[in-house]
């Protein structure tokens, strides 16, 4: 997840300035966390004691959550345990949360932070020894010296017909 290069480049003592591009109107959650994607009731398939921590590690960050928040996710706040699998949509505000989090220490360590949701690049180009990238608001593309693609999910259009969508690791896809 780009949230783990996220954590390396503010480490960086060189000031930096970052933009974050998010074709969703919501940062940080991630197509398998978001509430457009993912139904309430299914579970990430990873344990909270196998996420790396950014600024918090899952467990502390569900302790830190008050009750009622979490009773939307059904989840019991005296039940969180380590080994335990979050609802994916729990998982996807953790992830959003730690999004702002790493973004105010960035920017208390004197870098330059930019949240652009809701704007996809659709375009990348090399020109001279940066980067031009243009994205679907119909701007002018802008130049970078540095470009870190993390692509996310795309899923197939909606035509109504069911469809079997195998993991690229399961050996189902060749």
């Amino acid at each position: 997840m780009a949230f783990y290069l996220l954590k390396g480049l503010i480490a960086s003592p060189t000031p930096l300035f970052i933009n974050l591009f998010e074709a969703s109107g919501l940062a940080g959650v991630g197509m398998p966390y978001s509430p457009d994607a993912t139904h309430p009731v299914m579970l990430a398939n990873i344990a909270s004691i196998e996420i790396p921590p950014l600024t918090m590690p899952l467990i502390e960050w569900n302790k830190t959550q008050p009750s009622a928040f979490l009773s939307v996710f059904g989840v019991d706040a005296n039940q969180i345990a380590d080994r335990h699998f979050m609802p994916r949509l729990l998982l996807g505000a953790y992830f959003r949360d730690e999004l702002d989090q790493l973004s105010s220490v960035g920017m208390r360590k004197g870098h330059r932070m930019r949240l652009r949701e809701n704007t996809r690049v659709i375009d990348g180009e090399l020109s001279g020894a940066d980067v031009r990238l243009t994205d679907r608001t119909g701007g002018d593309p802008e130049l970078f010296d540095h470009v870190v693609l993390a692509s996310g999910h795309d899923w197939p259009d909606d035509d109504g017909k069911f469809r079997i969508m195998p993991s690229h690791w399961s050996g189902l896809i060749d």
